[in-house]
């Protein structure tokens, strides 16, 4: 309906869709698009997906009288902004599969440099001193370098190939070159180049880190109602046996099979997929963490590849 003229019809009786249709929606609180999400029946995940691509939208509301509503694919922008608390995050990475969590940019919004008393607080800079750059319109053709092309229709092609449990960098690429045309357009130019698309990666690639502490969150979160659960039920040792501590053990011992690895090749960069293909199903589970836990306590140091890869190397 934010996208649509119900006073104004096309040639097929159906609303046309509103001038300059950009919309962001704002969910200030996760805990009702959880609901939404959650909802049997609902269609809102996949809208989701839909919309942040531009693709075709449409409805028939029967319960409305058999109300039709269409907008075209390519005739709209929608983004949208989520307050996500990371324990409740949930819903949202139970879509990591099907690429929901990939079309997000995750960033933390905890700012430890933050001042903590009132007469340290910046004044106010004003509005952002910025216009469209170009022809001021909003549809255009966005182009970027060939090396680039090559890079994007390469990890295109290494998704054809990866396995169900390699699948967490799905749609990644895809929001990279979003906030890479996002950055360009900030900085009054149209086009993607090099360094638009480089400072890109270290959004995504904070992204990603962003996912992993989500996920530890709503593991804590998921293990503790777990213990409060069994000891209501009398069972307080054996779920602290079993689900804390074999999670813990897993992860530990994935960081010591990385560590492994990495030392058996003295220094040398290895690439992310060859680590991941050496370990276990199950320390595939835990592997990101793992990695982000090391990354974390300057343990290893990541660098970008050859054709959109990672390579990670033991800092010494």
């Amino acid at each position: 309906d934010a996208f649509l003229d119900y006073g104004n019809k096309d040639a097929d009786g159906l609303p046309s869709v509103l001038p300059d249709p950009a919309r962001m929606f704002t969910a200030d609180q996760v805990e009702t698009l959880n609901q939404l999400v959650d909802r049997n029946g609902t269609t809102l995940s996949s809208l989701l997906k839909t919309a942040g691509t531009g693709g075709s939208l449409g409805q028939t509301n029967s319960k409305a009288g058999g109300r039709n509503r269409h907008v075209p694919e390519g005739s709209y922008r929608m983004t949208m902004v989520v307050n996500v608390q990371p324990a409740m995050a949930g819903p949202l990475l139970e879509g990591e599969k099907s690429g929901l969590p990939q079309r997000f940019l995750w960033l933390s919004a905890e700012d430890p440099e933050a001042p903590r008393v009132v007469a340290d607080m910046p004044e106010y800079p004003g509005p952002l001193d910025w216009e469209m750059p170009g022809d001021g319109s909003a549809h255009r053709i966005i182009s970027y370098p060939e090396e680039i092309v090559q890079q994007v229709k390469q990890i295109h092609l290494d998704e054809q190939h990866r396995t169900d449990d390699d699948k967490m960098e799905g749609h990644l690429n895809l929001t990279r070159l979003k906030v890479a045309e996002i950055f360009a357009l900030l900085h009054g130019e149209t086009d993607i180049t090099e360094q638009w698309w480089e400072l890109a990666g270290r959004f995504t690639k904070e992204s990603v880190k962003t996912i992993e502490i989500c996920k530890a969150a709503v593991l804590a979160e998921a293990t503790q109602e777990n213990v409060r659960r069994a000891k209501a039920a009398g069972y307080a040792q054996v779920v602290t046996a079993e689900v804390v501590q074999q999670d813990g053990l897993l992860v530990e011992k994935t960081k010591a099979r990385l560590i492994n690895l990495l030392q058996d090749y003295e220094g040398e960069h290895l690439t992310w997929a060859y680590l991941r293909s050496q370990l276990s199903k199950r320390q595939k589970e835990v592997a990101d963490r793992a990695r982000a836990a090391l990354e974390i306590n300057g343990v290893v140091e990541v660098t970008p590849g050859k054709k959109g890869s990672e390579r990670i190397a033991l800092i010494n």
